[in-house]
């Protein structure tokens, strides 16, 4: 059995002009996406009439046309436990939902009810099977009301190893798809706790782990031959147009990304990475440079993940540095609107939402 694994799908403002002008922006790596299945975190949901959840900033948006691009790549199962699922409210989350079905496409995470947004997906191919579970946690900042008819299925520990153990003995593989490390929104590794459940999750009986979220390509970890994809970054995204405001992606690291793909056997399984980039919406294959990077982090995060001091020190920098250094040089807004709406505290709140 293959199984592709894709970063953050947003179909947001941009990709509604290719949809419109018949353009395929995935031309060049829809080859790659020829597994049995096809698993990637929609992370933009569909337009409604109801309006927008105004607890959240920025928020993602598509027009429900432009989501048939999700046939374009193959997708199989959409995960929607993530921190923009009630982004356009309950009814654009049904109409989302509303596609998904119509598309044979699984949705998994986030739902109607308890019930649904915790619910397991199990996959089939001649005698393999593998069961997927779908978390998001709170550090990503879904921002839902209390009354929120939109349900997601919320990383809680406890409740994972429970959905782990029972899992066991039902299909040949478990893998854990994570929206995570809210606190490390843009950076090239994890948090700490992140790590420590990983491994928890792993010794538990989790065959796979692979994480969103970060917008960036985070190392991976073969624990006890078991792998550990902390963060694949975006898929395809493009700038946010939010409230007059533009939300830019434009740095490289949230243009850079892998598809990873899994051969699955009865006992064990193979990874491969296909590393890809985000030219004006078009994704392309680049291994030369992406690679590279790739393996840089790998070998720091071998020292990273053993050094607490390390871990402090690179919170601390993230925290407090990052923001500041992106709300001046990553920003297109004007010099005049960023001196009027200048602020450390706004900014940090803001870049570490």
């Amino acid at each position: 059995m293959e199984v592709c694994f894709l970063g953050d799908i947003s179909l947001n403002n941009g990709y509604n002009s290719y949809w419109k002008n018949s353009i395929n922006p995935f031309s060049e790596i829809e080859k790659e996406l020829n597994g049995d299945f096809v698993i990637g975190n929609l992370e933009c949901m569909a337009e409604g009439s109801q309006g927008i959840n105004v607890k959240k900033m920025p928020r993602l948006s598509t027009e429900i046309s432009t989501l048939s691009f999700l046939n374009t790549i193959r997708l199989s199962v959409a995960q929607l436990a993530h921190n923009h699922a009630y982004d356009n409210l309950e009814d654009g989350f049904n109409n989302t939902l509303a596609f998904l079905k119509n598309n044979n496409i699984q949705q998994i995470g986030a739902g109607r009810n308890n019930e649904e947004a915790s619910n397991t997906i199990i996959l089939k191919k001649n005698d393999i099977s593998i069961g997927l579970i779908n978390y998001v946690h709170k550090d990503t900042n879904p921002w839902l009301p209390d009354d929120c008819p939109v349900f997601l299925n919320i990383y809680n520990k406890e409740k994972i190893l429970d959905q782990i153990n029972k899992l066991i003995g039902q299909v040949d593989h478990i893998i854990l798809l994570f929206h995570w490390g809210g606190k490390h929104e843009e950076a090239f590794y994890p948090v700490s706790y992140q790590i420590k459940d990983a491994h928890q999750f792993i010794d538990a009986g989790a065959d796979l782990i692979v994480g969103g979220h970060s917008h960036t390509l985070q190392p991976f970890e073969n624990y006890k031959g078991k792998h550990i994809i902390y963060g694949l970054g975006n898929f395809c995204f493009d700038d946010v147009v939010c409230e007059g405001r533009i939300f830019s992606i434009g740095r490289k690291r949230k243009r850079e990304s892998a598809i990873l793909t899994v051969e699955f056997e009865k006992k064990h399984y193979a990874v491969n990475y296909t590393y890809i980039q985000n030219d004006h919406g078009i994704i392309r294959k680049n291994k030369k440079v992406i690679s590279k990077k790739h393996k840089r982090r790998n070998r720091f995060f071998k020292i990273y993940k053993q050094s607490t001091f390390i871990r402090k020190i690179y919170s601390v920098y993230f925290k407090y540095f990052t923001p500041i250094y992106l709300f001046i040089f990553d920003n297109n807004e004007s010099l005049k609107s960023k001196i009027k709406r200048f602020s450390i505290k706004k900014i940090i709140k803001h870049f570490t939402r």
